[in-house]
């Protein structure tokens, strides 16, 4: 699983808010077989919290780590440990309508390969050079 080791160097060595559920599974299905349903089950049923919240600049959700900024963990919302930083997210009342919800927003992008947001065209591709090479980066870590 390397959703895991994308999200600890993007959040916690790179600073950032934390990755896009496509760029995640389109990251796994380099190696193996994964939908949004698995990936969200796999995050919710892990050893570790993670947050779904919005990022401003790409106007999407973003699976990462919770922030100095966000709201006091123990007053969101949380399935296990996936934990909701999003006002639209929150009103799902299980596991199964956040996958919902996810998959309405995302399916169609994944199923065309499109994995990777532009931040600055704003338009959705497949995995460019750049992204090929954190993913390698991460998965290479995950050997050691």
């Amino acid at each position: 699983m390397i959703w895991k080791n994308l999200i600890d160097f993007w959040c916690n060595e790179k600073g950032r808010y934390g990755l896009t559920v496509p760029f995640l599974v389109g990251a796994e299905r380099l190696t193996r077989r994964t939908t949004i349903k698995s990936l969200l089950n796999e995050i919710n049923e892990s050893d570790s919290d993670f947050i779904i919240s919005n990022c401003g600049d790409l106007d999407e959700y973003v699976v990462g780590t919770h922030k100095p900024e966000y709201a006091y963990i123990n007053t969101l919302k949380r399935f296990d440990s996936l934990i909701l930083n999003d006002n639209e997210l929150a009103k799902a009342k299980t596991i199964k309508e956040l996958i919902e919800k996810v998959e309405n927003k995302y399916k169609y992008l994944i199923e065309n390969g499109l994995y990777s947001k532009d931040y600055n065209s704003g338009k959705w591709t497949a995995f460019n050079n750049e992204d090929l090479e954190l993913i390698k980066l991460n998965e290479l870590s995950k050997l050691k």
